[in-house]
């Protein structure tokens, strides 16, 4: 069977726009397919771009919340330092006082037993004039008044003893006594006395030591250190001798001169490393630094 051409002529096209419109149709199909993967892509993208911002910004406030921490535990470490700084502070200044008290503790000590031992004295020989006045009675030639208080040679403290009148450790205990109260002026004069007509008594350093305590107490510091030197100079081997390079030091602090009390509490760190006045000595050293 024998197709016409005009019928083939007619075909040929038609087939070719069938195949190109097939074509056409398959290609738009894969484009819509592209589209639509680029779409997705798009929001994948958009998506993942948002989730980081998210992370970035979660993280942005973390290192600002992290350093604002750390910015605050440096500060309450610095205020801790300051605080430790305040207490150690306090501690040496209660040590101070502590030391200062121990001292002066020591100081009322003996203040109390030579007052004692003054008392003692006094009531002794009270009592022995008291037997005396008893069995012998009051001399013929004596004045209305005078024998009783000539034969027990009671004087005021504070006052000059006649010569011989009393024992050094009676004109030596009045002139502490003197001291004790306050009595600077009376207390100097006492032991100026004492130390000129008792050279070679056993408390003649103590009576050169309490003339610069009362100097000291004066704030004649030059007198209070001529004193305090004396008995560290003249009386080495005493029991007072530390605490007179002690106050040697603290008496040219006083006037000013810094190097040289240095010498003297270094000296009794020194020579007396286990006394108590070598822990005063390191406080006031600690103190100048």
């Amino acid at each position: 069977m024998t197709i016409p051409v005009f019928r083939t002529v007619f075909f040929v096209p038609m087939a070719f726009s069938m195949v190109l419109v097939a074509s056409g149709c398959a290609f738009q199909s894969d484009v819509t397919d592209l589209h639509l993967e680029m779409d997705q892509l798009k929001d994948k993208l958009a998506q993942m771009t948002l989730k980081q911002e998210v992370q970035d910004r979660s993280f942005k406030d973390k290192t600002v919340t992290s350093s604002r921490e750390q910015g605050d535990i440096f500060v309450k470490v610095d205020q801790m330092g300051v605080d430790l700084q305040t207490i150690q502070g306090r501690i040496e200044v209660n040590n101070h006082a502590i030391s200062e008290l121990t001292q002066k503790s020591e100081e009322h000590g003996l203040r109390i037993n030579d007052v004692a031992s003054r008392m003692g004295g006094l009531e002794s020989r009270l009592a022995q004039n008291e037997k005396l006045m008893k069995e012998q009675g009051p001399g013929p030639s004596a004045a209305p008044g005078q024998g009783a208080a000539d034969s027990g040679k009671i004087l005021i403290p504070g006052t000059p003893p006649p010569a011989g009148s009393l024992t050094p450790q009676d004109a030596y205990n009045l002139s502490y006594n003197d001291f004790v109260k306050g009595n600077f002026d009376l207390a100097i004069a006492g032991f100026q006395n004492f130390v000129q007509q008792y050279p070679g008594s056993v408390l003649t350093p103590m009576a050169y030591y309490w003339l610069g305590e009362s100097y000291f107490g004066k704030k004649d510091f030059p007198k209070a250190a001529e004193n305090f030197d004396k008995v560290s100079r003249d009386f080495p081997k005493h029991e007072k001798v530390p605490s007179s390079i002690l106050k040697l030091g603290y008496a040219y602090l006083e006037m000013g001169q810094k190097g040289r009390a240095k010498i003297y509490l270094k000296k009794v760190i020194e020579q007396y490393p286990r006394s108590n006045e070598a822990n005063l000595a390191k406080e006031k050293l600690a103190d100048l630094r």
